[in-house]
């Protein structure tokens, strides 16, 4: 018929409709379907069962709008030159891994339905041979990423490529879902072709670098790099739990209240809830430091205390890394973050849920004495989660500023971490 998803509205009751219904402009549920699609929809319509069954009703409120809009006057010619076409947003992303790609296929979905964007989105691929296939090559004929998201479906306007420029060229929005090395390579390469009007956007939680004493935020690498203005979205995002449809909550960090409209349209959507501040640092301050609380939260559990103790641990961890803002960034607005996705949420989940760190920490405890890479082999996929290089950065930090003893929590942790002290000793 010649239509778009962006013009198309999906009805569906089941699991196997979750694809179909992200992929459309307006997406209903069935009032007798599973929660799982009652999540992606933008409608509940009634069940099937009602005396006026959902696909009715919506059929009836349907005809019922395009009557009342046949019923207008018509408007008066408009001559081919008087019409303007609006610029279209391109989009970027960087990151195929294993959270970099649902958060490209959440985006993808997203273009589909906005007309304001470009259909299509580039997604850089740190690419690598799979079963002798390349990596892109894979993703672009199966739509799917067979090695960090197997089983995820991505969207057709999705397409993977291998050289980060010809992603970045001609994007008004770079999206980065990538660990720090990966990063710093990738920054070098499009630091040329970048638009000086486009907006990065920072997903990745591990991009603080400590340099001559102070510490640098990715948002504030990013944007000396690449020299435009950057916004960080954080929030309790398990990747697997994302890619799996389940409500999620994030938070979106912007000065530009035009820009961060535009990132709510992409990422705002019934089962992943974005709230926005006006505060970048302050988002990824808490999204940062509370890797520092899940990896303690790892070491009570390898030691096997209860969970008093672990839920004590998780409030003192949390009082610490605030009164670590407030110490450090007291120009910031730091309070509303500690209450929002970016804070308690992302504590919540990292600490109590699968998360790498807490699990590597756990295997840690267990037996400190083999390396920190053996022990990422055997818990998590092999690489040191980003909090161990976090708690030894903030930990170098505090130490330079002469307050190690005004907190004792991380300095605890990072004893523990560096093997200076048991993991029995946490609680001391």
């Amino acid at each position: 018929m010649g239509l778009s998803e962006a013009q198309t509205a999906a009805v569906g009751d089941s699991e196997n409709d979750l694809e179909m219904l992200q992929s459309v402009k307006v997406a209903c549920a069935m009032g007798n379907a599973v929660q799982k699609t009652k999540a992606v929809a933008h409608f509940v319509l009634p069940k099937n069962t009602d005396e006026v069954p959902g696909v009715v009703s919506l059929l009836r409120q349907l005809t019922n709008a395009l009557s009342a809009r046949s019923a207008k006057p018509a408007a008066k010619d408009i001559q081919v030159e008087d019409i303007q076409v609006a610029k279209k947003i391109r989009v970027a992303c960087f990151g195929g891994g294993g959270w970099g790609t649902p958060v490209a296929r959440m985006v993808a979905q997203s273009l589909l339905r906005d007309q304001k964007f470009d259909q299509e989105l580039l997604l850089w691929v740190n690419d690598e041979i799979i079963e002798g296939a390349m990596l892109t090559e894979i993703i672009n004929t199966t739509h799917e990423n067979p090695k960090y998201m197997p089983g995820l479906r991505l969207p057709r306007n999705l397409r993977a490529v291998s050289d980060a420029a010809e992603a970045a060229r001609g994007a008004d929005l770079l999206i980065f879902v990538e660990r720090q090395d990966v990063m710093r390579r990738i920054l070098v390469e499009i630091a040329s072709c970048v638009k000086s009007t486009a907006t990065a956007v920072i997903m990745s939680k591990d991009m603080v670098e400590i340099t001559a004493d102070k510490l640098k935020f990715g948002c504030q690498v990013v944007s000396e790099a690449l020299k435009i203005p950057a916004a960080v979205l954080m929030g309790g995002t398990l990747a697997a739990d994302v890619a799996a449809g389940h409500f999620a909550e994030a938070t979106l960090g912007c000065h530009s209240m035009e820009t961060a409209s535009i990132l709510l349209d992409i990422f705002n959507k019934p089962n992943f809830s974005v709230t926005a501040l006006p505060s970048m640092l302050a988002v990824e301050l808490f999204a940062v430091l509370k890797s520092i609380v899940a990896l303690a939260s790892g070491i009570s559990d390898g030691v096997g205390f209860g969970f008093n103790t672990k839920a004590a641990i998780a409030r003192l961890g949390a009082v610490e890394i605030s009164k670590f803002a407030v110490h450090f960034y007291p120009a910031h607005t730091i309070a509303p973050a500690l209450h929002e996705a970016c804070g308690w949420t992302d504590l919540i989940v990292s600490s109590f849920g699968n998360s790498r760190n807490r699990r590597w920490a756990e295997a840690f405890a267990k037996d400190p004495s083999r390396s920190d890479q053996a022990i990422a082999v055997d818990s998590v996929d092999g690489r040191v989660p980003t909090g161990i290089r976090t708690i030894k950065d903030i930990a170098a930090f505090i130490k330079s500023q002469r307050v190690e003893m005004e907190f004792p929590f991380i300095s605890k942790v990072y004893r523990i971490i560096s093997r200076k002290d048991p993991p029995m000793s946490l609680t001391q």
